[in-house]
């Protein structure tokens, strides 16, 4: 009787510890898969060709240089070899404005922006991504310059 009795008393003890487990395992995964989840309230990208988008500074305009206008084509590219030498090329194309209201409202707080690009860095290059502030009215650089490949 004593062993039964005991027996019993385990088989009650170590249920009561692998349900309590169980319970801990899953609020445990709960929690972790509830970290994971993230909604995005804004995702835009440059639809190129787009006419929206601005291309501004000096440069040379010969379509040897200019060879993507992302008013006109799918892609932007300025090669600099085409546009001659004893002259600076100050190219940039800026795209329409976008409105964050709706994905901070939302408490989205982090930016991605992710791009592919081609560039051969020379000396005093500058290859980067700005930012208005409207706030300033000014353009505010975002990170460091991008490397070149």
């Amino acid at each position: 009787m004593q062993v039964f009795l005991f027996f019993s008393y385990f088989y009650i003890q170590f249920n009561s510890k692998l349900n309590n487990m169980k319970k801990i395992t899953f609020l445990l995964f709960a929690f972790l898969f509830a970290l994971q989840m993230k909604s995005q309230v804004l995702n835009q990208n440059a639809n190129w060709p787009n006419v929206n988008w601005t291309i501004t500074g000096s440069y040379n305009t010969d379509p040897l240089a200019f060879e993507g206008n992302p008013t006109t084509s799918a892609n932007f590219a300025f090669d600099d070899d085409d546009a001659g030498q004893n002259h600076e090329d100050n190219i940039a194309a800026e795209s329409p404005v976008i409105d964050l209201t709706s994905a901070f409202t939302a408490n989205e707080k982090n930016i991605r922006i992710s791009v592919e690009y081609g560039y051969r860095y020379l000396a005093n290059d500058v290859l980067r991504l700005e930012y208005w502030d409207t706030t300033s009215s000014a353009w505010i650089v975002w990170g460091l310059n991008l490397t070149g490949q």
